[in-house]
């Protein structure tokens, strides 16, 4: 495959890729000057190198970090090169899922982004060849290279009492139901909050605020 690349900005590097959905390869190009006419040839090799996995809450249910920043970062093996260069920056999906394709041959680490600083991956298990890093020399898929962290998404806080709702002010005990329901048990009766609305439960039965088509 052959590219003509003319270039209308200047670069002190500039790193290209080619690929199909079985075979790769990249190249990398140094002191390109405005104006610069460069013919590049690529030829595809089969092989993909992937990073993967996903960033989750430290909670029981390992809830997904949705839209946080992570990095491949990619370290200088040579005289010459950067100590440290980021390749590539993704974002996690709604499952907390994040991946780096078709990553070019060399040694990386895996850094996330939280509000006020960076954390690197630590291989507690040994999943990488390398301790906390990852080499790439031949075709390789790192997968469930996972971050364990604090929410970093805030949010809200809203006092809820009788008025909104509740059975009672003095709340004894909490339960929050695999769905997220809240069940407050409070010494007027308990109470089920959806996040929406309050349903009370006295001996009687239900008295929902609001109908609603299940309390389960």
């Amino acid at each position: 495959m052959r590219v003509i690349l003319l270039l209308n900005v200047a670069y002190d590097r500039l790193h290209l890729s080619a690929f199909t959905s079985t075979k790769c390869e990249w190249k990398t190009l140094d002191n390109l000057r405005l104006g610069t006419e460069r013919l590049v040839n690529f030829d595809l090799k089969k092989g993909f190198n992937t990073i993967s996995g996903s960033v989750l809450m430290l909670d029981q249910a390992q809830s997904p970090q949705v839209n946080i920043n992570v990095q491949a970062i990619r370290l200088g093996d040579s005289v010459g090169q950067k100590k440290e260069e980021v390749v590539e920056t993704v974002k996690t999906n709604e499952r907390g899922f994040y991946q780096f394709s078709n990553l070019r041959v060399g040694r990386y680490k895996v850094v996330c982004h939280t509000a006020d600083k960076l954390i690197e991956y630590t291989d507690h298990n040994q999943t990488t060849n390398k301790g906390n890093f990852f080499d790439f020399k031949v075709e390789s898929q790192y997968s469930n290279i996972n971050f364990f962290i604090a929410p970093i998404k805030k949010g809200r806080w809203s006092h809820l009492s009788q008025l909104d709702g509740l059975a009672g002010n003095q709340v004894n005990n909490v339960y929050r139901s695999s769905k997220g329901v809240l069940w407050l048990a409070t010494g007027n009766g308990i109470s089920r909050y959806d996040g929406f609305d309050f349903y009370q439960l006295w001996t009687t039965g239900w008295y929902p605020i609001k109908a609603y088509p299940s309390y389960l």
